[in-house]
């Protein structure tokens, strides 16, 4: 399901992928060849940058199960989940 966040007047578009348990955040669309570089110090979080001009457009975060809040609803701690990640991230 794909949902929307509003961080700093800009739209971001995040979608939770709950069979191969990966969470895509995305900036922008994405057009054309993109590349991703790990994060360190978080295992499984990568960003993703455009390969035409190295722009972020994104961040993937794999095992996303272990990394939601407990206590809301699954629906909620997504949202929760891609909102720190954006704010911790950019």
């Amino acid at each position: 399901m794909v949902q929307q966040l509003l961080i700093t007047n800009h739209t971001i578009t995040f979608d939770y992928d709950t069979l191969q348990d990966m969470l895509y955040i995305l900036f922008e669309p994405v057009t054309g060849a993109t590349f991703y570089e790990d994060v360190p110090d978080m295992p499984g979080i990568m960003r993703r940058y455009r390969a035409e001009d190295e722009r972020l457009i994104g961040i993937t975060a794999h095992n996303v199960k272990d990394r939601l809040p407990p206590g809301k609803s699954p629906e909620q701690a997504v949202r929760q989940l891609a909102q720190s990640l954006v704010e911790q991230l950019i």
